[in-house]
């Protein structure tokens, strides 16, 4: 995990507020019972199981090969999204995040994914990243796809029968890339005039 906090608040008209932060150790239990809840037609989306409490425990353990930084939605203390950078420390690499995100539906449409993938991407600029990338199976690659050109990332390779999805079926894996800086400005332009940038 990347040292460092983040400490959002955004506003919430009528609710409770929503705070975005780093995630931290305490959040494991938070974190692997929002994925016991994610929709049974989602759980593909990821190329990890997210419903596997073993896996998401290694989430959270120190990695001698990859540099993390996750940040998490908040709202009474339920944990309602999350975002994730990983780099390789490989130095030959290690310009390059690939990231995840996750945002349980009720909050979706409400600015709440673009403000974490936002935040995210300030905190990747610090650390040198010039270029992110989305690893995703086909089912999440056709959902995604228009959102992710709109916002200027573009596919730059499929892997095929790459992914086996839990009832055992292959499917491929689709990679979608975006320089950071461009990707940027343009996120930043869009928070700024419409409150949101990703519809998701």
């Amino acid at each position: 995990m990347v040292d460092g906090s983040v400490d959002i608040q955004m506003d919430n008209p009528g609710g409770p507020p929503v705070v975005i932060r780093s995630r931290t150790s305490q959040d494991h239990a938070l974190i692997t019972r929002m994925y016991e809840e994610i929709l049974a037609d989602e759980v593909d989306f990821f190329i990890v199981n997210v419903r596997d409490s073993l896996e998401i425990a290694r989430w959270f353990e120190p990695n001698e090969f990859v540099q993390t930084i996750a940040l998490v939605a908040e709202v009474n203390r339920e944990i309602v999204g999350e975002a994730v950078l990983m780099r390789q420390k490989n130095p030959r690499l290690s310009h390059v995040g690939n990231i995840r995100f996750y945002i349980r539906p009720e909050w979706r449409k409400a600015g709440l994914g673009a403000t974490l993938v936002s935040s995210l991407f300030t905190q990747a600029t610090r650390i040198g990243i010039e270029k992110i990338c989305i690893d995703l199976p086909d089912p999440a690659a056709r959902k995604f796809d228009s959102m992710l050109t709109r916002n200027g990332f573009s596919r730059e390779a499929v892997l095929h029968n790459h992914f086996r999805s839990g009832s055992g079926e292959k499917m491929d894996i689709v990679i979608y890339g975006r320089d950071l800086e461009e990707l940027w400005h343009r996120i930043s332009d869009w928070v700024s005039n419409y409150g949101r940038a990703m519809e998701y």
